[in-house]
């Protein structure tokens, strides 16, 4: 690459802004950080000349409309869960965009972070659109599993405890159904009849709600223990 020669830069520049008028030589010092040095001395000798003062026009940043402003949708356990929502809306032309946050830390435990969170964003003006979007998802979902006779996923039922003997998983049926949880037991039939079956089965099957899991085994990790109750109950 050749070398420029000082001089010979600045007599161009010279010739450059002598030929322009004083409107085009206004608005070349509009944006003075574009100017290099020689031409910053060229520019400032032809304003001399014409007795023009140079006063470059301050830049004013552009203030961002409250509509492109994002705002958070909603928070998610994880990106792929966010991800099957962002595609969904990306499908009726909202586009979201992931943002992870730290999940709160509890007490007591200052120094070991919890799991990241996902949040979706979407642009203020489709705040709106997005919620009615996902609102209508969730209700169309909802009433296609009430026609398909199909449990919701809140109902769908989970194995809460398994035990070998039948005075065991009867005590804890008892006290889950006096604290209004609905539950039933699987295989009891089987063991009654013939308990050396227990263990081949996988014992008796205490069966709850899904979205009563967690109460139901808070209830009974309140209570005496299957063991003292002289039973075998385990978390399954």
């Amino acid at each position: 690459m050749a070398k420029i020669d000082p001089e010979q830069e600045r007599e161009r520049l010279a010739a450059r802004y002598a030929a322009m008028s004083d409107l085009e030589l206004r608005k070349v010092g509009v944006e003075p950080a574009s100017l290099t040095e020689w031409a910053r001395a060229a520019f400032s000798e032809e304003l001399k000349k014409r007795g023009l003062e140079w006063k470059p026009e301050p830049r004013v940043a552009k203030p961002i409309a409250d509509v492109e402003i994002l705002i958070q949708l909603g928070s998610y356990p994880d990106r792929n869960s966010a991800g099957l929502v962002r595609d969904f809306l990306a499908g009726a032309g909202i586009k979201a965009y992931f943002c992870e946050e730290e999940s709160p830390v509890e007490s007591g435990t200052a120094e070991t972070e919890g799991p990241k969170k996902t949040q979706l964003l979407v642009r203020a003006k489709e705040l709106r659109s997005a919620r009615e979007l996902l609102a209508e998802k969730r209700e169309a979902e909802s009433m296609a599993h009430r026609q398909s006779g199909e449990p919701s996923e809140a109902d769908r039922p989970v194995i809460l405890r398994r035990y070998r003997d039948m005075p065991a998983a009867f005590v804890e049926k008892s006290v889950l159904e006096d604290a209004g949880i609905e539950c039933f037991l699987q295989d009891d039939n089987v063991v009654r009849m013939d308990w050396l079956w227990s263990n081949a089965m996988g014992g008796i099957k205490l069966i709850v709600r899904e979205k009563d899991a967690a109460d139901a085994e808070k209830i009974l990790g309140q209570g005496t223990s299957s063991e003292q109750a002289g039973g075998t109950g385990q978390s399954s």
